[in-house]
C-alpha cells in the first residue's frame, strides 16, 4: 500500500528527519490527541448561495476558539467554546 501511496506524498521533510519521526513513532501513542473541528459549532450556518450549500463562519468567535484550544490551554473545544462565551 505504501509503494502506492508514497509517490503521491509531497513533503519537506528531509530523509533523515522521516526516519527520526520513524524511530520514535511509538512514543507518539502517549501524547494528548485532540480532534478540533474548524468552524466550531455553534459558530457557523448552513446557508445556500449560488445554489450551492456553504458553512458561512463566524470569524471572530472561530479565532478565539483556535486561540483558546492552542494558547490558553483549554483541554478540549467544550472547555474553550465555554470560556469563549464566558468572556462574550
Amino acid at each position: 500500500m505504501l509503494n502506492k501511496v508514497l509517490p503521491n506524498v509531497n513533503t519537506d521533510l528531509k530523509d533523515a528527519e522521516i526516519a527520526d519521526l520513524l524511530l520514535h513513532a511509538l512514543e507518539y501513542r502517549e501524547y494528548d490527541v485532540q480532534e478540533l473541528r474548524i468552524p466550531a459549532y455553534g459558530y457557523f450556518t448552513n446557508e445556500v448561495i449560488n445554489s450551492m450549500a456553504v458553512l458561512v463562519f463566524d470569524p471572530e468567535a472561530n479565532a478565539a476558539f483556535i486561540r483558546k484550544v492552542v494558547y490558553e490551554d483549554c483541554k478540549d473545544a467544550d472547555e474553550a467554546i465555554a470560556e469563549y462565551e464566558k468572556e462574550k
